[in-house]
């Protein structure tokens, strides 16, 4: 079965698209009429500057230590409560409520929770790598699981989702609080640097420049790329008006107090012998 992924201009035309392509195979029968609502968590990026400021964080939002903090241990999650008079930041884990260490926050990351809607037969992305566990086809006296590592960007396919966990395609068992999952059938091109997928469907967006994402979409694709827009016109001329990429040879070759050369000079084709 060959994997598919579509592209588009940000994240609420994902979703969109997301919702159209998951009815579809509702309808289908490719997705159980059995669902379940779980909460997924989406980064809120920053500089380190803006991440140190009490004024960055919001009541609501989930704060993960990804290292010891003083007070806290990597993998420890806290809501985001509030501020106090003296401007800290207040986070709760259960009945005890702390102040932020924000004289270092490369130490944890913020998260903003919304509800994700997952069916058996429904495709995953994973946002943030993680650790699951699965249980062994032969399991020992002990009945020991294994551990596996969830990598940032993979896909795979929901099997089953019980209390124990959701169940994917290769049998590892995803805690129900993991948080960092999406649905994995729309992305923005930042969610496919790096990947690869037999095709990929992109949505050209008509008024706007799409270079850079026709890269990236054609990166990732390993059998078919295929574009969709309403004016093919306008995003030919779009794609033509692309910012140029300068080349390392382009900046040395220079000569000093000129400006570089805008575009690099095909090279000659070879003289044929008559």
């Amino acid at each position: 079965m060959e994997r598919c992924v579509v592209i588009a201009s940000d994240k609420v035309e994902a979703a969109q698209v997301t919702a159209s392509v998951r009815a579809a195979l509702r309808d289908a029968q490719v997705l159980k009429k059995k669902s379940v609502t779980l909460q997924a968590l989406d980064a809120v990026h920053g500089t380190l500057a803006e991440r140190g400021l009490p004024q960055f964080y919001k009541a609501g939002q989930v704060v993960q230590f990804s290292q010891h903090a003083k007070g806290f241990k990597a993998g420890q999650r806290y809501t985001v409560v509030g501020h106090d008079p003296f401007g800290h930041v207040l986070a709760r884990k259960g009945l005890f409520i702390e102040a932020l260490p924000l004289s270092h926050p490369e130490r944890f990351d913020t998260f903003t929770a919304r509800d994700l809607e997952l069916s058996p037969g429904d495709v995953v992305r994973v946002t943030k790598s993680g650790a699951a566990t699965s249980r062994p086809l032969f399991p020992g006296v002990l009945n020991r699981p294994w551990h596996h590592r969830l990598e940032s960007g993979s896909l795979q396919r929901v099997k089953s989702v019980s209390r124990d966990g959701i169940r994917l395609g290769n049998g590892i068992l995803v805690p129900l609080d993991f948080g960092h999952l999406s649905h994995g059938y729309c992305v923005t091109a930042h969610g496919v640097e790096g990947r690869s997928v037999d095709r990929v469907l992109l949505i050209a967006n008509t008024g706007r420049p799409e270079s850079e994402r026709l890269q990236a979409a054609a990166s990732a694709a390993r059998k078919g790329l295929h574009v969709f827009t309403d004016d093919r016109e306008t995003l030919e001329a779009n794609v033509r008006l692309g910012p140029e990429r300068m080349f390392a040879t382009d900046l040395t070759t220079a000569n000093p107090g000129t400006s570089p050369p805008l575009h690099r000079q095909p090279p000659r084709e070879p003289e044929r012998d008559r």
